[in-house]
């Protein structure tokens, strides 16, 4: 189950990136909300096939070193979805521009 949970984390993670920081204007801009949707519903399907299997079971070193890749790649994609939210927000003053683009040839 804790191999499931980080596999589901990272594919959410990923979906959160793909939605803040991805283009949308070709498929469909309301598309990436049916994805949303469709992953939230493969969540609760999944959790529901899974709820019978312990947590946390310890099968040797093999599994750790599996799970350590599944870990890292979950760091990976935090970080990743980290810097499309924060990218999200301005922190800072705008710029304000003294320009008229009224009177302008072009």
């Amino acid at each position: 189950m804790l191999k499931w949970a980080l596999r589901a984390s990272f594919t959410g993670l990923y979906l959160i990136y793909a939605f803040l920081a991805g283009r949308w204007d070709r498929p469909s801009y309301y598309l990436r909300y049916i994805w949303l949707m469709l992953y939230v519903l493969v969540v609760v399907i999944s959790f529901g096939r899974m709820r019978g299997i312990p947590f946390f079971t310890s099968d040797g070193r093999k599994r750790w070193w599996g799970l350590a890749g599944h870990v890292f790649a979950l760091l990976i994609t935090i970080l990743l979805a980290g810097f499309a939210l924060r990218g999200r927000f301005i922190s800072q003053q705008s710029v304000r521009l003294e320009l008229s683009l009224d009177e302008a040839r072009y």
